[in-house]
């Protein structure tokens, strides 16, 4: 139950921008407030959870910084989960909210939620197209190609990759079986 607290905490912490601020230089809660607008006393009780998650650490002059860990949760970051986060925050979480619905009906949540199919949302909203973009590219990153060994494309000759998206799946295959085409 109270992982739902925990990852609440992390969506707000990536959708305010805080990884972003922090990720160019330490930063004291005051300096992070005036430069986010956001209220000090309550950033304080999010910046003090996140040193206790191990995303930021605080130095000797009350700066808070990234750790290695919180380096991922910038947008730009080489392991970035950023998309992930955001993808969670703006489109998973308010369709999981409307389970119910979907149980009863046997409607897509999603649709219900925000009046319209996911694709037509996706033209319509930018932020969430950009977030889910990237969430499906670090899902290849950390799911898919770790397991591409377990997969055996040494006897074909084509690959198709339906949707594609960044086609960093294409790549990773093709780096490992060059012979497909």
């Amino acid at each position: 139950v109270f992982s739902y607290f925990e990852g609440q905490m992390l969506m707000s912490f990536v959708n305010l921008g805080i990884p972003e601020v922090l990720a160019k230089k330490p930063m004291s809660c005051g300096e992070v407030a005036r430069k986010l607008d956001l209220h000090p006393r309550s950033l304080e009780l999010l910046l003090t959870y996140q040193v206790k998650a191990k995303l930021l650490s605080k130095n000797a002059d009350g700066k808070y910084q990234l750790t290695n860990s919180g380096l991922n949760l910038t947008e730009n970051g080489e392991n970035s989960l950023s998309g992930s986060i955001k993808s969670m925050a703006m489109l998973v979480g308010p369709s999981w909210q409307m389970m119910d619905y979907s149980i009863k009906t046997g409607n897509a949540a999603f649709d219900k939620k925000f009046g319209m199919g996911f694709y037509e949302y996706m033209d319509i909203n930018q932020e969430a197209k950009k977030a889910f973009i990237n969430w499906m590219a670090e899902t290849v990153r950390e799911w898919v190609v770790p397991c591409l060994d377990s997969l055996n494309f040494k006897n074909g000759s084509s690959y198709v990759d339906v949707g594609g998206n960044t086609g960093d799946l294409l790549v990773s295959i093709l780096k490992q079986y060059p012979q497909l085409k």
